[in-house]
């Protein structure tokens, strides 16, 4: 930790040759600064310091302790390795029948199998058998689509959560509709630029002008408009005629006729 980040990247060549060609770094000082790229002063000279700091200098070169522990097990591991292999590598399966085994003992040809060795067959094994099934998880309901959301909207929005791998529960869709009315916006429209974005979550904060000017696909109702609609249905039904359009005269409609409670009375 105390090297700097100079002499911190010589010590990690200087490991990776050692490790490389599997033996001490040479005692030559322009064979290190050759084959390390060390051309400035500043560099040769860190060199020097990483190897008589880290290193243990030796008549077969400079030498790492750990370094050559590491060399000495890897060697001694790839000779084992050799040597099975010359007596042939791992045993070789042998089926049911053959005349001898793991464990060098002789068996009988016409041996019948026992309960634990059942002869083998092309069908696969279910290496789960007889152990208790597995809990698969609850899926999580879908959530509805928003009735001021367009379907092509929802389907996109949808599918850029899924791609995100993230939920889509009540509380995402409230909190959106919650961003997009601090931004002024429908959430159908909050939504296509959300989906444009390709963002892991949106708010209203982040939205440039254009964005917040966003059409939405959906045809919204205002409340204002909706509750006169509503109020002209409801005069319709209890009067029995219908509600003058702009085309027809104009005609004296009592205010009190349209509320149906004064009707009724």
């Amino acid at each position: 930790m105390h090297l700097s980040l100079l002499e911190h990247g010589v010590y990690n060549q200087l490991l990776d040759w050692y490790y490389l060609d599997e033996q001490p770094l040479p005692k030559d000082s322009r064979t290190l600064f050759r084959r390390l790229s060390a051309r400035t002063e500043t560099e040769q000279q860190a060199v020097l310091d990483v190897l008589s700091e880290m290193f243990v200098q030796s008549e077969s070169g400079w030498m790492h302790k750990r370094v050559e522990r590491e060399i000495t097990q890897y060697k001694a591991k790839a000779e084992q390795a050799r040597a099975a292999g010359k007596l042939g590598g791992r045993p070789s399966k042998k089926g049911v029948g053959s005349t001898d085994n793991r464990d060098g003992f002789q068996k009988e040809p016409d041996a019948k199998p026992t309960a634990n060795r059942e002869p083998s067959t092309n069908q696969p094994i279910n290496q789960e058998e007889g152990k208790a099934p597995r809990k698969r998880s609850t899926p999580t309901p879908a959530i509805g689509k928003p009735d001021d959301v367009d379907k092509q909207t929802w389907a996109d929005w949808l599918q850029h959560r899924k791609a995100k791998r993230a939920t889509v529960t009540e509380t995402v869709v409230n909190s959106a509709r919650s961003e997009s009315e601090k931004a002024g916006m429908t959430l159908d429209a909050f939504l296509q630029v959300w989906c444009c974005r390709g963002t892991h979550g949106l708010q209203a904060d982040w939205l440039r002008p254009e964005e917040r000017s966003t059409a939405s696909r959906v045809q919204v109702t205002s409340f204002a408009q909706q509750d006169k609609a509503d109020k002209r249905a409801e005069w319709e039904a209890m009067t029995g005629r219908q509600w003058p359009s702009a085309n027809t005269a104009p005609e004296f409609i009592d205010a009190e006729e349209i509320n149906p409670r004064r009707i009724a009375a």
